[in-house]
């Protein structure tokens, strides 16, 4: 048998029928002689079955009125299995007229191995006798098989188009050139599925490509703007450490004088100094922050009780009035750090703690009980500082920045408090954990790699 159809099945489905009446008419009268065929049924089914259904819903079809037409128990269309070597996945599979669930079965041993990728394979009757090991066969009660392979326009092999009989099939030779003209449609359809797979494949991983291109020009131009804050900061950093500390300085002592000669029963000269003492307090602190963000010194480490350095930093912080301090210091670890640069560190994070809980507080005006916690805990091989606020936490949109140099929401300072943060726990080797929700207050987890022979004895 020819591996395609000489058939030409283009045109209407009206066109096919008269051509298919024109050409297998009378052999069909005579295959109703025996198996209850009628010519016009036949046609019509045909048909029915080169409709314009696609995918599943054609497959289905296909093999239903294959079944039908044929007067065949089984009807199915198998595809080879790419991942499987002679192996054959089922699209759409027929028994006793009804689709059931589609099966996955090797090609050892059974016909079907003579049919994939060679010519139509007709056997009558006795199929079970001539491939014994095949079970399927076997189980399903199949005398006579006919299967016909499927190949796409490059003549590669595809799958098979296969009916199954329980008794013997009369007439194979016009049954089998029949069914050849069903794999031509089917044959298409199967190399449309797969060029529309295909499609989808490259269309995926173009639209991937194009996500990943478009994230390394955003991390690109982040980049870019964080060396151009950065090259900024240096700048006005060396302005700053120059132009303005000696004229604090000046202030200062200027201030310092005034105090002593001024009136202290006088309520507004007193209000008067302390507000110029803590701008100049402030300025000398953003002085500060430039300085250390901008130049990162040599860590100088020195061995200390964890638990006992954090209580001292707990007892000199100067907690604002109604603000309740916890401290859960369970470490029970001496440990090696730059006392002075971790100082830097906390203090930080325990500022923007109580910034944030007496910004809530003055916004809602609700009376609420203030909390900050202040927790030690041995994780593994890590050191967890853990600092927890109960006040208004952050958003994600605002999470993302919030170690960007610069990047602020204050009306003071200049966006250096977490960059430094993170830039003194990364020496030493430690990584800045922040969870946080909106209403839900903040955590600020400093992890921090130890060795074992840093545990307290």
């Amino acid at each position: 048998m020819n591996k395609h159809s000489s058939l030409d099945t283009s045109g209407s489905s009206r066109e096919i029928s008269a051509r298919l009446a024109s050409r297998f008419g009378p052999s069909l009268d005579e295959m109703s002689e025996n198996q209850n065929f009628e010519t016009a049924e036949v046609v019509r089914h045909i048909a029915a079955g080169v409709s314009a259904k696609t995918g599943k819903d054609f497959f289905r079809s296909l093999v239903i009125h294959l079944a039908k037409i044929f007067n065949a128990d089984y009807a199915f269309v198998g595809k080879l299995n790419e991942q499987k070597s002679l192996h054959i996945n089922t699209l759409a599979v027929c028994a006793h007229d009804k689709i059931v669930d589609n099966i996955e079965y090797s090609l050892k041993d059974t016909p079907c191995a003579n049919v994939i990728g060679n010519q139509t394979c007709a056997h009558p009757d006795s199929v079970q006798q001539l491939y014994p090991r095949d079970q399927l066969l076997i189980d399903m009660g199949i005398e006579g098989y006919i299967g016909t392979p499927l190949f796409d326009s490059q003549g590669k092999s595809l799958g098979l188009l296969v009916v199954l009989h329980s008794t013997a099939i009369l007439k194979i030779a016009q049954v089998s050139e029949l069914l050849e003209i069903f794999a031509a449609r089917t044959s298409a359809e199967l190399e449309r599925l797969r060029a529309e797979d295909e499609l989808k494949q490259y269309r995926d991983q173009l639209e991937a490509l194009v996500e990943e291109r478009t994230k390394e020009l955003y991390d690109i131009q982040k980049k870019l703007l964080r060396k151009e804050r950065l090259a900024t900061l240096g700048q006005l950093t060396a302005t700053v450490s120059h132009e303005l500390r000696n004229p604090l300085g000046s202030i200062r002592n200027s201030l310092a004088v005034i105090q002593r000669i001024a009136d202290k029963n006088n309520p507004m000269m007193n209000n008067a100094l302390q507000i110029s003492e803590r701008g100049i307090l402030r300025c000398d602190n953003i002085i500060s922050e430039l300085l250390d963000f901008s130049r990162i010194k040599e860590l100088n480490l020195t061995v200390q009780d964890v638990d006992v350095w954090l209580g001292e930093v707990a007892n000199d912080y100067d907690f604002p009035h109604g603000i309740t301090v916890t401290l859960n210091l369970n470490s029970q670890l001496k440990f090696a750090f730059d006392q002075e640069r971790l100082l830097r560190a906390m203090i930080n994070i325990l500022n923007n703690a109580c910034e944030s809980l007496l910004s809530e507080q003055t916004q809602t005006h609700e009376p609420k009980s203030l909390c900050v916690t202040i927790s030690t805990l041995l994780i593994d091989n890590l050191l967890e500082i853990k600092i927890t606020d109960n006040g208004p936490g952050m958003s994600n949109k605002l999470q993302e920045n919030i170690y960007e140099p610069l990047f602020s929401t204050k009306t003071f300072g200049v966006g250096l408090g977490l960059p430094v943060v993170k830039q003194i726990v990364t020496q030493h080797g430690g990584n800045v954990m922040i969870q946080s929700k909106e209403k839900k207050g903040a955590q600020v987890s400093f992890m921090l790699p130890i060795k074992k022979t840093e545990l307290c004895e």
